[in-house]
């Protein structure tokens, strides 16, 4: 769809910026008919390469939930341009509002809006994984395990996935430093004990 001055609309456009950057950026095959697809789409709205990237930069914000996330979106950042790139270089980071701020073309904001997106996302997944391994290592590395007795039930077989977990778990355990839990109470009992006979 042309809008008035036979350029198409924005959607439009982004969605050939999005195909151009596989072309560039893509893996093989993937390149190969990226480009196939955007020379054909470019043919039809009588556009050149350059016509996509005639755009401005303008300043675009990215927000974090965490220091964790706000180090993720720098790495991105930094894979994608290079630490000393003026994109790079020109970002402002304002840890109170958890934003970054960076100057960007409207293509290379769509592609570090996905890629983001994708990572954040993969990110938050491992992490609650790691969590639950921690979680299960931590309690095994202090032995907080049930006193309530067991016997007399039947033992259940672990699933693959289940002995993966508890396989990690144990590894992770063994990189913790046990500090010995002071019972205060009980400490306090024996010494006042001691003070009374």
């Amino acid at each position: 769809m042309a809008n008035v001055d036979n350029r198409p609309e924005e959607k439009v456009m982004d969605q050939l910026r999005k195909i151009a950057a596989l072309a560039d950026r893509g893996f093989m095959g993937e390149a190969t008919m990226a480009r196939q697809i955007l020379e054909k789409k470019l043919r039809e709205y009588g556009l050149t390469v350059d016509d996509l990237y005639k755009d401005a930069k303008k300043v675009r914000t990215f927000r974090y939930q965490n220091e964790l996330e706000r180090r993720l979106l720098i790495q991105i950042l930094v894979h994608y341009f290079g630490s000393a790139s003026d994109e790079f270089k020109g970002g402002l980071i304002i840890r109170k509002k958890k934003v970054i701020k960076i100057k960007l073309t409207d293509l290379d904001y769509a592609e570090l809006s996905s890629e983001y997106g994708y990572y954040r996302g993969a990110f938050a997944r491992e992490i609650k994984k790691s969590n639950e391994a921690f979680l299960v290592a931590f309690v095994n590395r202090f032995e907080l395990f049930d006193v309530t007795p067991t016997s007399g039930q039947p033992t259940k077989e672990l699933s693959p996935e289940e002995l993966k977990r508890t396989l990690d778990a144990l590894r992770i355990a063994r990189t913790i430093e046990a500090y010995p839990y002071r019972k205060e109470i009980a400490a306090f009992r024996s010494a006042s004990r001691q003070e009374a006979k």
